[in-house]
């Protein structure tokens, strides 16, 4: 044993001492020259990233707040900032950064994922979900849907309050959707219209505003309250029209599910006199494919009181489908169609009524935003009405197109322009109108 740990003791000498020669030969070699030194040259936003990376949040805020006054649109400059902000939980500095990235840069599904946890974290779960749903058909990591899917069963759960808010200066090519005639044939005998049932055009405000409560039970039930006004004013008052509107009903919130029964009543006001009141229930629920795919159902069943004509009141009934489709990261695809049928105190104003209508919204870069929305109605009535003698028949064709700019955005308002036309045809010349309408305003939701 004695003669083995000395063989290896004399080994390892062996080797230290042959490094050690080794080593000299080298140091000898260099003597007297100097060390070389290799140089690097980092971009400001490198820099900033290497500082982030190491915890120096304010100095990576300088170097980037130096970059960003050479080059204020450069994407990651915007980026990191923002990622600083959030850093900070200055959520609406962040949100703003992030927006103005997207006015150029529409399909980053990135900065939509980055905006959509800003808004989530903000407590803004409607625009949270808006973005998420929009980053989920973007380019993504593996994995990243997983998360998106949480955050938007964690949206469905925790969203409370929720409101709609827009105001525009409104032309009006037809106030009271008038006919273009100024007579009619009544039991066979020409009528001359009076004034008021003629076409009149005009400007006017039109206000929307309304907002929901959602009063959570238990984990997967809440209790809903909501309230909606719409008022469209004019200097002439003989045309002012508002609809006020309440209801209230449990929603259950499942994993793929939001299924709502609601109560509901409604006012509408026309030339500042009652025109109808509505009282009714329905139920509306909306499956989830997946963060991009859903398919909505409803109906609904409600009396409609007319105190001007009350032969014209009765109970109404309607079934819908709809459904939406995000097929990238800057459009959002909508479809909607429904059967309705009214009852009244006489057949010639019973009807029955079909609708189908395609929403297309698009984010383009430089900031613009846009959505159209073409529809088709066809209404067709039991019985004739005396005075024509005929059976009323109606198709309704419209559309509309709203654009807006993200670039402005003010408290969360931007500016918004909807321009809607309407076109009716009716076998009673009465009914047939055309109808140009445009909106200039403001608008929180987008």
């Amino acid at each position: 044993m004695i003669i083995r740990l000395t063989h290896c003791f004399r080994s390892i000498l062996f080797v230290t001492v042959g490094c050690f020669a080794f080593c000299l030969h080298v140091g000898a070699q260099t003597v007297g020259q100097k060390p070389t030194v290799i140089h690097q040259t980092v971009s400001d936003n490198e820099a900033a990233a290497l500082l982030m990376q190491h915890g120096d949040f304010d100095d990576a805020r300088k170097v980037l707040l130096r970059a960003e006054k050479s080059d204020p649109d450069e994407p990651q400059t915007q980026f990191l900032l923002a990622m600083l902000d959030l850093q900070d939980k200055d959520y609406p500095a962040e949100i703003r950064r992030l927006r103005r990235m997207l006015v150029r840069h529409p399909k980053a599904a990135r900065v939509r994922l980055e905006l959509a946890r800003a808004f989530f974290l903000a407590h803004d779960y409607d625009n949270a979900e808006r973005q998420f749903r929009f980053a989920s058909a973007g380019k993504l990591e593996p994995g990243i849907q997983i998360n998106i899917n949480r955050f938007l069963a964690r949206i469905r759960q925790l969203r409370k309050f929720t409101y709609n808010f827009s105001i525009a200066f409104a032309p009006d090519s037809n106030l009271n959707a008038g006919p273009a005639i100024d007579s009619v044939n009544l039991y066979g005998l020409p009528f001359q219209l009076s004034q008021a049932a003629q076409k009149h055009s005009g400007v006017g405000l039109a206000l929307d505003v309304g907002g929901q409560w959602a009063q959570p039970v238990t984990g997967k039930i809440k209790f809903l309250f909501a309230g909606q006004l719409h008022r469209s004013q004019y200097v002439d008052g003989a045309f002012n029209d508002m609809t006020l509107s309440t209801s209230a009903g449990p929603r259950i919130v499942l994993r793929r599910w939001d299924v709502s029964l609601q109560g509901f009543a409604a006012r509408r006001w026309y030339g500042g006199a009652v025109y109808s009141d509505t009282l009714g229930g329905g139920i509306d629920a909306t499956y989830y494919v997946n963060a991009r795919f859903g398919l909505q159902y409803g109906a609904s069943r409600q009396h409609t009181n007319y105190p001007l004509n009350p032969l014209q009141s009765g109970l109404g009934t309607t079934l819908s489908l709809g459904g939406f489709y995000t097929p990238n990261s800057s459009t959002v695809i909508k479809t909607y169609i429904s059967e309705s049928r009214q009852t009244a105190a006489i057949a010639s104003y019973a009807n029955r009524s079909s609708l189908v209508s395609f929403t297309a919204y698009h984010d383009f870069s430089g900031g613009f935003s846009a959505s159209v929305q073409p529809s088709y109605a066809r209404t067709k009535y039991d019985a004739p009405l005396a005075a024509f003698g005929v059976v009323r028949n109606d198709r309704l064709v419209a559309a509309q197109l709203a654009i807006l700019n993200r670039r402005i955005d003010y408290f969360g308002f931007t500016p918004r322009v909807i321009v809607s036309y309407a076109s009716n045809r009716s076998n009673i010349s009465l009914y047939t109108f055309n109808r140009t309408r445009v909106e200039m305003g403001l608008t929180r939701v987008f």
